[in-house]
């Protein structure tokens, strides 16, 4: 059997969305946005993980959305022109779709 997905949904990934993050807002607390992300990570599945690391970017990105959403993308860097060869590499942005679909319907 191989290795479970959530394997591959580390502890890393809450902490490079964070510098990502930090890296276009300055003002993002960092180190609190991991401590909360990571907190009870371990036991979570997959798709757990990114619904609790989207609960800490909801804390700690800007209360309003359109601004929180601002920052997010611009956080994500360039577009891709493609993402076959990338592997579970997309993944990393599974806490921000969850982010958008909980937090932006009244921002269709």
């Amino acid at each position: 059997m191989g290795e479970p997905l959530k394997n591959h949904f580390g502890p890393d990934v809450p902490r490079r969305i964070g510098t990502m993050i930090a890296d276009v807002w300055p003002a993002f607390d960092t180190k609190a946005f991991v401590a909360a992300a990571l907190e009870g990570y371990e036991s979570l599945e997959l798709k757990q993980r990114a619904q609790h690391i989207a609960k800490a970017m909801r804390v700690h990105l800007p209360p309003d959305f359109p601004a929180a959403v601002d920052v997010m993308l611009a956080s994500l860097g360039p577009v891709l022109e493609e993402t076959e060869s990338f592997g579970m590499a997309p993944f990393l942005y599974f806490p921000h779709i969850i982010f958008v679909a909980e937090h932006g319907l009244d921002h269709f």
